[in-house]
């Protein structure tokens, strides 16, 4: 059985034109915890029942408070390219759980005030104790 001759230098080229169905997109790395969220059905439903309690209790705007962070992982890879059907609009990719992270919180009211300024977490070296007790 001959071996067959490796692939042309414009044999992608050729192959990425012969199929428009297709389209190339950067993964968006995910920790495996955060992939259920991403159901649609899932988003709507909870606030449907956020809707409901608010409703429900009579809980005023200003008592209401979303915080919101953002981890940004030491080490971590960013995206690979890949080809995916057209109908696809994101891809995500497992990212590894073991890296040091960076946190950025923010926080806002469903007044519309912001009840306290933006904050950045960063692994401490030095931990005090009066930290973790009332002393």
């Amino acid at each position: 059985m001959e071996k067959a001759a490796p692939p042309s230098q414009s044999w992608f080229a050729k192959w990425w034109k012969a199929h428009p169905s297709l389209r190339k997109i950067r993964t968006k790395p995910i920790a495996t915890t955060r992939i259920s969220p991403q159901d649609v059905e899932t988003v709507k439903d909870w606030f449907e029942e956020f809707e409901a309690a608010i409703t429900s209790y009579k809980i005023d705007c200003n008592k209401i408070h979303k915080f919101d962070e953002s981890g940004f992982r030491v080490g971590c890879p960013t995206g690979q390219e890949v080809i995916i059907p057209l109908d696809i609009k994101d891809l995500y990719s497992l990212s590894p759980e073991d890296r040091r992270s960076i946190t950025i919180i923010e926080a806002i009211c469903a007044n519309g005030q912001l009840p306290i300024p933006p904050m950045i977490i960063i692994q401490g070296k030095h931990y005090m104790h009066s930290w973790y007790t009332n002393g």
